[in-house]
């Protein structure tokens, strides 16, 4: 047997190799089912924020505050879910 001929011989088994692979790996992605991802939805929780820097001193107005969803694990230790205690304090 010479070289060349050994050589087609290689060349044509990994081609056949290769479209068998490549025949399986397009019936199984084909049998995998289509289901779209589901978005998990984090659950929030309300935080009272400064609409604007505020200087060290001010007195709070309502138009200075704003509500903001955050996630539960981010939200700040000590955070107001409502101005209704800010409005005690001052």
């Amino acid at each position: 047997m010479s070289k060349s001929s050994r050589a087609v011989i290689q060349i044509s088994i990994a081609l056949v190799l290769a479209l068998g692979a490549g025949v399986l790996m397009f019936k199984w992605s084909s049998s995998v089912s289509k289901q779209k991802p589901v978005a998990q939805v984090a659950s929030t929780t309300p935080v009272v924020v400064a609409k604007m820097d505020i200087n060290r001193g001010a007195k709070l107005m309502p138009d200075m505050l704003e509500i903001r969803e955050f996630t539960k694990d981010s939200c700040p230790t000590g955070a107001f879910p409502t101005s209704r205690p800010l409005k005690a304090v001052s």
